[in-house]
């Protein structure tokens, strides 16, 4: 139960690994961390890609044949595994390995090198993941800090260090631009992003420090694709107090790309709790935070992180023991279950959902925790059709786990209820594979009955991953057919008006006929008139005036 389409639709919440403290397997941690996020089921992952603090970040050392950002994702064994993993979406911090930094201004040199190197790497991916389905988001760190030394945010930046910045981004998204105009490439993007943190210094206007990234920045990158907001500073904010946030944040950002590069463009790069409430208290405001971002638009919603960076904290989504968080099993749930809208709405209207409304149907999703996913289940409703020999069973089937085999549905049958063992059932039959998302309905005949007998059924559902019974046995009675060997009384009475002719109910298999005549060649014809239904009595009234005619009731 796959859909390309549906597995290339973007839903949008993720996480990311940044030098986390513990480590559970002989991968490196790149790659291990990487591999449980995959696990998690989410298609997004977010790392640290540069030659300054790789090291530090993935306990990774670079040999000396790594100079520049292309060798590193190209030759490094664990850049090279994670940038070919199944994921659609790499947010990266994107550091060039050459020398000099732009807070004290950016020399024609730097520029002239940060440009290179960014024009070589966005080639390389454009070229090296073209027809992949991958995106790649170029960026960097909280930009605020870079601005503010020693974190001072009682302050305003130095102009050196705003037009250092200003220069710095324009170089980056100009190399960015230039790959993607000359780059021959097919189903797969870059993009470069800058992320703002101090966004409600600058919305407040604080007297003397709110210049900052979000307002003094981003409207001089004049192409800038995207920018993230590390949004610590606002994730307690109201509801509507965050979404005025958001459109404070997308009103910065020129409106040069509105054009190329559909929806929103404005995403949460970081955000947790971590640092102040336990893993599980974590859950409540974690799932509210997504519910009002997915419902504004944002792209992509990026918890902080898989594995805790921070000694005596709790940022991350697995433990130090190894074992799921709620909030891992929230964002589990939540890749699963949308994954699932995604399909069903496909399904039901013949297309992929536009952004507004999978943030409406995704939202009413996370208005309550997110039960555990049921792979199978089943259930039977009242039995319809039913006559002296035969039946009609109806059913509904829902699978859970997007990505699982579709279920194959059996009906099992008989006059003793053998429970959930199938080899105990008198009858067993496959009825259908499920093919549907959502709540599938499914019929199963049964046919050559005894009458008037007392029968059980349950329904089976199973695929390779999981197997599940209706709850509970279903019943039903067979209607009292004729007596082995005789044919139910056909009942004939006249008037001047009408011919009244009256059979059993119970004459299911029987069918009406009439001739003109009983002289060979006798033609018997069907009567299509339907009869009324009189308690237990079939009648059927005829005109009197019609030709003189011979009736019959003819088991089928």
């Amino acid at each position: 139960m796959t859909d390309p389409e549906v597995e290339a639709y973007n839903v949008r919440v993720g996480t990311q690994t940044f030098a986390g403290l513990f480590q559970f397997t002989t991968n490196t941690l790149l790659v291990e961390t990487a591999q449980a996020i995959r696990g998690m089921g989410s298609d997004i992952i977010k790392f640290y890609l540069g030659g300054p603090d790789f090291n530090r970040q993935y306990r990774i050392s670079l040999p000396a044949s790594i100079t520049n950002l292309v060798t590193l994702a190209r030759d490094e064994p664990s850049c090279r595994a994670v940038l070919e993993m199944p994921f659609r979406h790499y947010i990266l911090w994107t550091y060039c390995f050459t020398p000099g930094w732009w807070t004290d201004g950016l020399s024609a040199d730097e520029r002239t090198k940060e440009y290179n190197e960014m024009l070589a790497f966005a080639r390389y991916l454009f070229t090296q993941y073209n027809n992949s389905g991958k995106t790649f988001y170029l960026g960097h760190w909280e930009g605020d800090w870079y601005l503010l030394p020693n974190y001072n945010t009682a302050t305003n930046p130095s102009p050196t260090a705003l037009q250092g910045m200003r220069d710095w981004l324009n170089t980056r998204q100009q190399a960015v631009d230039e790959a993607r105009r000359t780059t021959p490439h097919t189903g797969v993007e870059v993009y470069l992003y800058t992320e703002a943190n101090r966004v409600l210094d600058a919305m407040n206007n604080v007297p003397g420090a709110s210049q900052r990234v979000i307002n003094q920045v981003v409207p001089y990158v004049t192409n800038l694709d995207f920018v993230s907001w590390s949004s610590y500073d606002g994730q307690n904010l109201g509801a509507q107090a965050l979404r005025d946030t958001l459109n404070y944040i997308e009103s910065m950002l020129p409106t040069n790309k509105a054009a190329v590069i559909p929806g929103k463009r404005i995403f949460v790069g970081e955000y947790g709790w971590g640092g102040t409430l336990s893993y599980a208290a974590q859950e409540p405001p974690t799932r509210a935070y997504i519910k009002n971002l997915v419902q504004w638009g944002c792209p992509f919603v990026l918890f902080w992180e898989v594995y805790n960076n921070e000694p005596g904290k709790s940022f991350s989504l697995i433990t130090p023991q190894g074992d799921p968080t709620p909030c891992y099993l929230l964002h589990a749930r939540f890749a699963n279950q949308a994954r699932l809208v995604v399909a069903r709405f496909k399904q039901d209207h013949g297309r992929l959902p536009v952004p507004v409304e999978f943030g409406s149907v995704m939202s009413s999703v996370l208005s309550q925790p997110l039960p555990a996913p049921v792979a199978l289940s089943l259930t039977h409703a009242p039995v319809t059709e039913l006559a002296a020999t035969s039946v009609t069973l109806n059913g509904l089937v829902t699978q859970g786990i997007y990505g699982q085999e579709w279920a194959r549905l059996f009906a099992c049958w008989g006059t003793n209820d053998a429970g959930v063992d199938a080899s105990g059932w008198a009858h067993t039959i496959l009825v259908a594979t499920n093919h549907l998302f959502g709540a599938a309905p499914f019929t199963a005949t049964l046919t050559n009955l005894l009458p008037d007998t007392h029968y059980y059924f349950r329904f089976l559902a199973t695929n390779p991953s999981a197997a599940a019974w209706s709850p509970g046995v279903g019943e039903f009675r067979t209607l009292t057919g004729p007596a082995p060997g005789t044919s139910p009384r056909l009942g004939i009475s006249t008037t001047n008006q009408s011919v009244d002719l009256q059979w059993a109910v119970s004459a299911t298999l029987y069918s009406l006929q009439t001739a003109t005549n009983l002289r060979p060649p006798m033609v018997w014809l069907p009567v299509t008139n339907p009869p009324s239904l009189i308690g237990n009595t079939q009648r059927l009234l005829l005109p009197a005036d019609l030709p003189v005619k011979y009736f019959r009731l003819v088991g089928s």
